[in-house]
């Protein structure tokens, strides 16, 4: 007994290890192609996906007119601008006053339109007209990008300012990089958070398909509409079965349903022919047709390789038969078309056919002694 119970398990562990666990339909579509399944339904509600090129499109249009944040630092500019009229006092005071003054006007109105930090943020969208926000104390304000410096464009700017023309070889001498220090930094968490939500902004559905509500019919066009709902709907199928819980349900709903089914023809072999369940080479060899039938058919399944029916489940009762008896060929039919069916989309048409064809494989037999 030890021994036939291990048989049971080790083939339910076997036959629900093979099993195929993808519930999506299985079919094939494409664009401007006939339909050439049948009627397919919504089994539940689900939003219509926008195309991958289309949300791109959106968003990259959304982007254009984003601003990242930069942080005005006043007491830079202070700071700069008083070291810098101390630096000309000191060394080079002898060319007067009014060029001290343009000197000094000039380092005012780079920090007053801002030297970044960095541009990088800003090259990533190819716009003249691009803006970025400056952050004043509480005051945000907006700027154009092209309006602000980065230290070495504050420097070209003050080497070619119009009014320091006949002072340009007095500049030679100033080495202003050590005045210009950038006040306005980059606030790559608010920019980058802002930017999240402006992207989280565009809606990802197009509509909502109602459970129920029919989505192609049998003959039909699959127009560009039609495709983008189909592939909507395997998509929410996805979304749906990658839960764990959800795996594990369906696992312990397989193993349990086998089990039952394998159990019914090891109460069917007790009862009514005990003496094939009390010789293992006739258990056996029924367990191996079982498994192997079943095999072929979750392979074929999960690969998509063959429709199922291609298989010949005939053969099982044919074999049971020649080396046993019909009633038992009947029963060992039963139990892998049971089994099968679990696996299929229509299980009812499955049944019914297979049924059919292994009953008149074994009223075929009626003859044989």
């Amino acid at each position: 007994m030890v021994t036939r119970v291990a048989l049971v398990l080790g083939t339910v562990a076997i036959i629900v290890w093979f099993m195929p666990r993808d519930n999506k339909p299985n079919f094939k579509m494409d664009v401007n192609k006939v339909w050439l399944y049948n009627d397919l339904n919504a089994q539940f509600d689900f939003p219509v996906y926008k195309t991958d090129s289309l949300v791109q499109a959106e968003r990259a249009e959304v982007l254009r007119d984003f601003a990242h944040y930069y942080i005005y630092h006043e007491d830079v500019a202070v700071r700069q601008e008083k070291l810098f009229a101390e630096h000309l006092q000191k060394h080079f005071h002898g060319f007067g006053y009014h060029f001290q003054r343009v000197m000094t006007s000039c380092l005012s109105k780079v920090y007053s339109m801002g030297i970044v930090d960095t541009k990088e943020p800003l090259t990533q969208i190819a716009d003249s007209a691009q803006m970025i926000r400056r952050i004043d104390d509480k005051d945000v304000t907006q700027v154009s990008a092209i309006q602000v410096f980065t230290p070495r464009q504050a420097y070209e700017y003050i080497q070619h300012a119009p009014e320091l023309v006949v002072y340009r070889e007095v500049l030679k001498e100033i080495d202003l990089n050590n005045f210009l220090e950038p006040n306005l930094t980059y606030d790559e968490d608010r920019s980058e958070s802002a930017r999240l939500d402006l992207l989280n902004s565009i809606p990802l559905a197009v509509g909502v398909v109602q459970s129920g509500q029919k989505i192609v019919s049998q003959g039909e066009v699959v127009t560009e509409q039609t495709y983008q709902i189909l592939l909507s709907y395997e998509k929410e199928m996805d979304r749906r079965s990658e839960t764990d819980s959800a795996f594990n349900f369906m696992l312990i709903g397989e193993a349990l349903f086998v089990l039952m089914i394998i159990t019914l023809f090891m109460i069917y072999l007790s009862i009514y022919r005990k003496d094939f369940f009390d010789q293992m080479r006739y258990v056996g060899m029924l367990f191996t047709l079982l498994i192997i039938a079943t095999l072929m058919a979750s392979l074929l399944v999960s690969h998509s390789l063959l429709h199922v029916y291609i298989l010949p489940f005939a053969i099982v009762p044919i074999f049971v038969r020649v080396f046993m008896d019909s009633r038992t060929a009947v029963m060992t039919h039963l139990t892998v078309v049971l089994i099968c069916a679990s696996i299929l989309q229509k299980p009812l048409e499955f049944i019914t056919v297979e049924m059919i064809a292994g009953l008149t494989a074994v009223f075929s037999l009626r003859e044989l002694s």
